[in-house]
Order: C-alpha cells, then structure tokens, then sequence
C-alpha cells in the first residue's frame, strides 16, 4: 500500500552541533563559553563571518529574494524584530561542485554506497547562531518527480546507517592473510580501506583498538561540511582577554550523536484512485497516481495510516529476500486505528489554522502540506503591524520551517545547559567535601578552584535566564497562530521539564554559593582570631620577658638603698615581698595564658595564616 501513495516537495533534516568542538585549545574552550548569547558574538556572527569567507568560495549566504526567511517570518507574524536583531545570523549553502574527495576513498566501497550517495543527493546548509551552536540543514528535493511515502522513510534510515569500521577491519585482515606474499597487491587492496578508516578518525595501523565503531552517514555529512566551512573561514569570536579561533575538527574526536529532526514537506500528495475511493479499485489503470485533496485524506483510512507511519518512521524489510532487493521492498506497520483518526479528530494533532491545510507535529517529525490553492497568493495578516502584502502564502510556511530550526536549537540549549549543571555541581559538591574534611580538623580552607567554580555558575545562571526566555514563544514570535505552534512543539520536545530540571540545579548551586559565602565568613573570622591570638602570645611575650629583666634589678636597688629610706624594717619586708610576688604573678600569669592560647589554636594553621597573605 505504501507504495501506492507518493508526494511532491521535499525533506528537511535538521541537526544541531555545538560549535565548542571547533574552537581549540581548553583555554579558549573556557572564554568561549562566557560569550555564549552575547551582543558581540550575535555581531560578529551577522557582520564578520561573511566577509572571513575567501571569494570564489564554497560557500555563498542562502538569499533566494530581497527577503530572508526571517524577514518572511517577521511579515507574516511568525518572529519579532527581537529574534531579527539578536537571534538572526546568515545561512551559508555548501556548493559541492567545488569539493573533491580522494581518489582513494572514491574508490572505496561504504564511501561510494554510504557517504557519497547521501552527499550528492542531499542539499548541506550551515548557520551558526549566537548561542554557540551550528544548525545543518539537509534538503532533498521531490518537487518535480513525485516519490512514494515508503521511498521517503527509507530516505532517512540511509541516513542512519553508519559506516562500518568492523567491517573494514575484517576486510584488512582477510587481504593480509590473502595477499601475504604479494605486498604490491596487498599495498594496493589497503589504500582505499586505509583511507576511509584515517578518515573516521581510526587507528590506521591497530584498527581493531578503534573505538569508532558506530558512525551515522548524516552526522558524518554535518562534520564534513562544517570543516570544510571552518577551514575556509578561520572565523574568530571577539572576547576581552583575546580573539577566540575555530579550528577544523580532528577526524579522531568523538562523533557527535543528537537527536534529528525530519520536516517533509509535501507541495503535493498523490495517490492510485483504489487508495482512494474503494470503488475504482482495479478499474484504474497500475501505476498512475492522481492528485489528493485534504477531504480525500479526512475519507481514506489508508492515506492516514501512511502519514502516521511516515510520521513514526517504522521500516519492516523481509529478510528472506536477497541483499540486492532489500531497497526494493519495505512495509509500514499498521497503526492503531486512533492514531489515525486523531489527526484530524484531536485539535493538538493538525495544527494548520486552515481546513486545506496540513501540520503535524511529533517529538521527531513533522509534516506540513501548505493549502496547493493558496500557494501563489499573497498574504497580509491584519493583526500584525506591517506591510505583508509582497509576501508569498507558501514563503509563510518556510518562516514556519525557520521557526522549527530555532525550537530544536532552543532544546540542545536547555539540554546543554542542564548537563553542564549537574557537572558542575557535582564538582562543586566535591569541593565542598574536601573543605569540610579540613574543616573537621579545625581548619577552614577555600580551594582555590572554587573560586573558578563560582565564576562558572555566574555564567550557567546568565545562560539559564536565556534559555528561559528563549523558551517563551510570546517572547519571540507575535501571531498566535505561530505562538500555538512553538508551544506545541516546545512540549512534544519535552523543553518545559528540561527547564524545571535546570532551574532545581541552578537553585541547588545558588545554594552551595550561599554556603560558600557562609564559609568565607567563617574563615574570614578564623584567621582574625588567628591573629588576636598572636597579638595576645606576643604581648605575653614582651610581659614575660621584661619582668623576668625588671624583677632582679628590683631586687638589687631595693638592697642598695640606705637603711635611712627604711625608718621600720616591716615597711622595707613588705615592699620586697610585695613587689617579688606581682613579679612572679605576672611571670606565671604569662606562661599560664600563653600555654592555654597555644593549646586551644592550631599553631601550624595559625603562622599559615598569619603570613600567607594568598589565602
């Protein structure tokens, strides 16, 4: 039955990359980080990176018109002027004419079936954004040759399929036992394996010690555009303590694996007449498929069972069937009856404003089939404060694309950053404990990389009030027909309990900041007890030693004095004993205090205080 449904228009595949990975070295990594949603990065994005690129370039900014898609996005209500001025930056079209592979991996076998058919056949275009992030988009377009929907969901499980080190490694060994004795042979069967395998980043010479073993065709396409783009650029990010370089990324670097997002597009859905009405089953002629209009879709059960298969993405293949005819068959699994009626029954399902029509959204995919009557029609929204009258219907839906790019960037943003949370509290909770375990020892040290730490979660809550702005349709978008459709996509993607989870996070590091604080305080005052208790020893010290100097010579001008200063020899007796005795008091007194000082205080923590000025 698949096979009896096609459609026109084409196939978005959206993959979000941090840009992190480009810059090198971990100090800039560092700087990187804090300039993450800046003015100046957004700037440098918008203004600098094009004029970087070398001319003729690989490269060229995608204007199909005198209006961008965001420019598009802002007449027909989609975007405010806010996402035009802070959250726009150029989207660049790789033309791969001017890309040459080698002939080495030309020649290899998963180079040409895997790697080499997705990147002929699928569109690369990059935009970099101001929250440190590169969004590839893969297009493959059906607009004049219609495919089937079945063609379509294997379509994008070809862009699944990984390319195969094991393989490769068993293929190596195989020739080396084949071909021990003819090295010139051998030489010759290696290269092209040898190639693709330094190429993905293995151990050319220990291949079976790679730990590349899984490596999707798409992720391969988005890394491989975006070295080329970085190398042609050398593009730089400003930053106060020094310009911030990227760099191509090392082949041997781990690949990234996100979530994708499909979009199709459907201009145009067709079918045979028996899909469509039962009563013209066999009359029609094999083959021939005619035009479906949205009622036909409401009046045919099979025509939603495969939207809601192609939306799903579910292949069943029948492995009893040769290698070389798997491409040629495929079956959907027939879907629970609900899922298909709810795409027209449940409201949150089809969330086209118009009953012509088509916008579906799951967490994976989406499908948008615009109004065919409308398409060259221009649209003015009266609820929007601008002139849209130059403005194409079908543009609006490409805004509507746009706006699906910027979502998906919004979730990796949240989902970054509630990583990077959990991290580095849980960092910080270690650091915490090593204080404390001094602490118990009558010592209150601040680690020196807690101050580091600190400085960190300033920059993670500067990012979280990003994140949660972002998060907020009505903060960007101004008609609420494009609000109703973020939001809906903003829950299939799970964003507002990803956000509940960053807010606990950052709650809990804004808690183990005010316990810093706290402890600061506390050492703050330990070491001015530390020096009180100095002061006192050294004040013991000087009484100690100058009544130990004064009470001899007290002694001896008493003696020496005539016995004319002394009319009775009770008064003489009671001055002697009398001075004698506060002497000793003071002596004993002295050592009593000192000795009491000294036993209550860490004397090595004490002169650590007191003359390490770093702490």
């Amino acid at each position: 039955m698949p096979h009896r449904i096609a459609a026109k228009g084409y196939t978005s595949v959206v993959l979000v990359l941090n840009m992190k990975r480009f810059v090198a070295g971990q100090a800039a990594q560092k700087r990187f980080e804090t300039v993450r949603g800046s003015r100046e990065f957004a700037e440098a994005l918008q203004h600098d990176w094009t004029r970087s690129l070398p001319q003729p370039a690989r490269f060229h900014p995608l204007n199909d018109s005198d209006m961008t898609v965001e420019d598009v996005g802002f007449a027909t209500g989609v975007f405010r002027s806010l996402l035009l001025d802070r959250h726009t930056a150029p989207t660049y079209l790789l033309d791969k004419e001017k890309v040459k592979f080698s002939s080495g991996l030309e020649s290899n076998f998963q180079f040409k079936t895997l790697f080499k058919r997705a990147w002929d056949r699928w569109e690369i275009s990059i935009r970099p954004t101001m929250t440190g992030f590169f969004i590839i988009r893969l297009i493959y377009r059906y607009q004049q040759s219609p495919r089937t929907v079945i063609d379509l969901a294997k379509d994008a499980i070809k862009l699944q399929e990984p390319l195969d080190v094991p393989s490769a490694v068993r293929w190596l060994k195989y020739n080396r036992e084949r071909y021990e004795t003819q090295p010139e042979k051998l030489a010759e069967k290696e290269r092209s394996v040898k190639e693709l395998l330094a190429w993905l980043g293995a151990d050319v010479e220990n291949p079976q010690d790679s730990e590349t073993l899984y490596y999707p065709v798409q992720w391969k396409l988005a890394v491989e555009a975006l070295n080329l783009f970085v190398a042609d650029g050398r593009f730089q990010i400003p930053h106060k303590d020094g310009n911030i370089e990227l760099r191509p990324c090392p082949p041997h670097y781990s690949l990234p694996l996100h979530d994708s997002y499909i979009v199709y597009h459907f201009d145009e859905l067709l079918a045979e007449p028996g899909v469509i009405d039962r009563a013209k089953r066999g009359t029609a002629k094999a083959g021939v498929k005619v035009p479906v209009s949205l009622n036909k879709i409401r009046q045919s059960n099979r025509l939603r069972n495969a939207i809601v298969s192609l939306l799903e993405g579910t292949v069943l293949r029948d492995p009893n069937k040769p290698d070389e005819e798997l491409d040629a068959n495929g079956y959907f699994p027939s879907p629970r009856w609900s899922h298909a009626d709810a795409l027209f029954t449940d409201q949150e399902m089809n969330m086209a404003s118009w009953s012509d029509e088509l916008c579906l959204f799951t967490a994976r995919t989406a499908l948008i089939m615009p109004s065919k009557k409308w398409r060259n029609y221009e649209m003015a929204v009266s609820t929007v404060p601008s002139a849209t009258l130059k403005v194409q219907y079908a543009r609006y839906w490409e805004a509507i694309e746009r706006m699906i790019e910027f979502v998906l960037e919004v979730r990796v943003l949240v989902q970054l950053i509630e990583s990077d949370s959990y991290r580095l509290l849980a960092q910080i909770a270690n650091t915490i404990e090593e204080m404390r375990a001094d602490m118990f020892d009558g010592d209150i040290v601040i680690e020196g990389e807690l101050k580091e730490q600190m400085a960190q979660a300033a920059h993670l809550r500067r990012m979280a009030a990003l994140a949660q702005s972002v998060s907020h349709p009505p903060f960007w978008g101004r008609a609420e027909y494009a609000v109703q459709k973020a939001e809906r996509l903003f829950g299939l993607l799970d964003v507002p309990r990803i956000l509940k989870h960053v807010n606990r996070n950052i709650e809990s590091i804004n808690s183990v900041a005010d316990h810093v604080d706290e402890l600061y305080i506390a050492d703050l005052s330990e070491k001015s007890n530390d020096k009180a208790t100095v002061l006192s020893l050294g004040l013991a010290a000087v009484s100690f030693i100058v009544t130990l100097l004064a009470l001899p010579s007290f002694w001896y001008d008493l003696a020496g004095l005539n016995d004319e200063w002394w009319q009775h020899e009770t008064l003489y007796n009671l001055v002697f004993f009398t001075g004698t005795f506060l002497g000793i008091s003071v002596v004993i007194a002295a050592i009593v205090l000192s000795a009491n000082a000294l036993r209550r205080r860490d004397t090595r923590r004490m002169m650590r205080h007191l003359f390490n000025q770093d702490r």
